[in-house]
């Protein structure tokens, strides 16, 4: 068998962070043998905690889920290296969210 390169096994080890095998599970409701399976992807996860945020649901299980999410995302910026770089001279951070992820948008807004 081959060896992974590093780059393939970081690709490997960011796949099993953001999107984790599903699993399926057996219960028995109202008598009868029902199988499901639970999602552990990040982006499901985060899709299923603003739905409960949009519906007024701001438990400790959704807020749970929004954390383990931001772990997941730091595991994977470590992993790429892709730590942000400050510049010493700026008061403050924003933070905002690109709409479109191309490298002239991305150039546009840096100074």
């Amino acid at each position: 068998m081959a060896r992974k390169s590093a780059s393939d096994k970081k690709l490997d080890d960011i796949k099993k962070i953001l999107f984790p095998p599903t699993r399926v599970h057996e219960t028995v409701e109202g008598g009868e043998k029902v199988r499901f399976m639970i999602d552990y992807s990040i982006d499901n996860n985060l899709y299923a905690a603003l739905s409960d945020l949009q519906e007024g649901h701001n438990d400790q299980a959704c807020q749970n889920t929004i954390n383990k999410c931001i772990d997941a995302l730091i595991k994977v910026r470590d992993i790429l290296e892709a730590s942000m770089e400050l510049d010493k001279e700026s008061k403050y951070i924003m933070v905002d969210i690109l709409d479109d992820h191309n490298e002239e948008e991305i150039a546009t807004r840096e100074l």
